[in-house]
């Protein structure tokens, strides 16, 4: 498994459950360290107990890349494919490619698993043979679990699988077949690599739809929630979601990556135009803060640093919190931004833009609360003792309607819910009642 972030810690894991022998490589000796002690570098509820079982058994064990590669028949890579001035940054992978076919045995199977636009991997293969000549199988079998569960999904979901022949189509389908799962083969590299950002680009619109009723009913002042379940009861050609965040290390930047493996970039895009949509949600909702206040906020707290809640997850890469603490210094440089988050900590990016600190610090301390994330812990009796401590005349903003009616209904709060102006008293009024 040539890469150990969440996508190669958890498919090592699950292989290994199925009773395969693997060894993961990655760059990182603080990865690598925390495996070695059977801890996880990321939160998944029951994963380091897995973890932990596999690496007792012997089926789990890790090195540094730059170690010589392990004798296998396959190999995986699963390195980060991040966006880098609008494209997809495949350095890292290419590096993998290279080092994986120099090194291992002849007729192995390669399957890349990361993100890539397409026709990455046939190039990447073309790049290899033309300068190692070495011969060897290639697939491409995307991955598409959702983190928070995904032992769960691996051992569930369909596996796309897209090889350069038959050989390798069949190497593919029994490696992933140790799974239990059922795979869906594809005629090509690229249609399984297409398969895989078209997946998430579909998943995008999906919210973006959401997310312009939302903006729509702001600026109409009525109620986005009822409208959309007036819409989906009983009517069997909606089934629209509820607006909010769009985060994530897949959903920022697949619908990009598909759109520049084509000429969509010169043309009207509807998919770069949900991605536009989805980002617009920061603007919108500083804009309604600074509708609501006389006077530049001292403290913004943000409570929900991981880019979603449900199912948990500490990653925060492509959180939606990074980029409301950033902007919120473009409309009020003297501002500070403080977040907090049950289980994800902070990375290096987030921590420019924002001071970690306590739920208890935040909730007395911000005059304005933002809700960024949908969990069942958002609606806990621990949180809601600690919106209690709110100071007189705060705001929450609350991203995911979850704010319950009582705190919608006292004088001395604003709550800023996406989509639903009319279901709370105007601020002219709160202002009166607590006069």
């Amino acid at each position: 498994m040539v890469g150990l972030g969440y996508v190669g810690q958890t498919l090592a894991v699950a292989f290994a459950m199925a009773g395969s022998s693997v060894v993961g490589l990655d760059t990182d000796s603080h990865v690598l360290r925390e495996i070695e002690a059977s801890r996880t570098t990321f939160y998944e509820r029951g994963f380091e107990e897995d973890l932990r079982r596999v690496r007792e058994q012997n089926r789990f064990g890790v090195q540094h890349a730059r170690e010589p590669l392990p004798k296998a028949s396959n190999y995986v890579i699963t390195v980060g494919t991040p966006l880098k001035n609008g494209r997809v940054d495949l350095d890292a992978l290419e590096a993998s490619f290279v080092s994986v076919v120099s090194q291992m045995p002849e007729d192995s199977l390669v399957v890349v698993r990361s993100t890539v636009s397409v026709g990455a991997s046939r190039a990447a293969m073309s790049k290899a043979v033309s300068r190692i000549g070495k011969r060897f199988k290639l697939a491409v079998a995307p991955e598409r679990t959702v983190e928070g569960i995904a032992l769960e999904e691996l051992s569930d979901l369909p596996q796309i699988i897209g090889a350069v022949d038959e050989a390798s189509a069949a190497a593919a389908t029994g490696l992933f077949a140790t799974l239990g799962v059922e795979v869906v083969r594809v005629s090509s590299l690229e249609a399984a690599e297409f398969a895989k950002l078209a997946s998430n680009t579909a998943r995008d619109l999906t919210f973006a739809i959401s997310n312009e009723l939302a903006y729509l009913a702001d600026e109409l002042n009525v109620d986005v929630y009822e409208a959309i379940n007036a819409c989906n009861a009983g009517y069997p050609r909606a089934n629209i979601a509820p607006p909010g965040p769009v985060g994530g290390p897949c959903l920022t930047k697949d619908a990009i990556i598909l759109a520049t493996s084509t000429r969509a970039m010169e043309r009207p895009s509807f998919a770069l135009a949900g991605r536009a949509t989805n980002t617009y949600l920061t603007q919108h909702v500083l804009s309604r803060i600074a509708d609501q206040i006389s006077a530049p906020p001292k403290v913004i707290g943000i409570i929900g640093l991981a880019f979603k809640g449900a199912p948990g997850t500490s990653d925060t890469r492509g959180s939606l919190a990074t980029d409301l603490a950033c902007q919120a210094k473009a409309y009020w440089p003297e501002t500070e931004v403080i977040g907090w988050d049950p289980v994800a900590s902070m990375s290096e990016e987030m921590r420019t833009h924002v001071r970690a600190t306590t739920l208890d610090t935040l909730v007395t301390q911000s005059k304005i609360v933002i809700l960024q994330t949908r969990s069942d812990y958002s609606a806990s009796p621990e949180m809601l003792r600690a919106l209690e401590r709110l100071p007189r005349d705060a705001t929450i903003v609350d991203l995911w309607n979850q704010v319950p009616l009582e705190f919608r209904d006292r004088p001395d709060l604003t709550v800023l819910t996406l989509g639903r102006t009319s279901s709370a008293m105007n601020q002219e009024q709160k202002r009166a009642l607590v006069a």
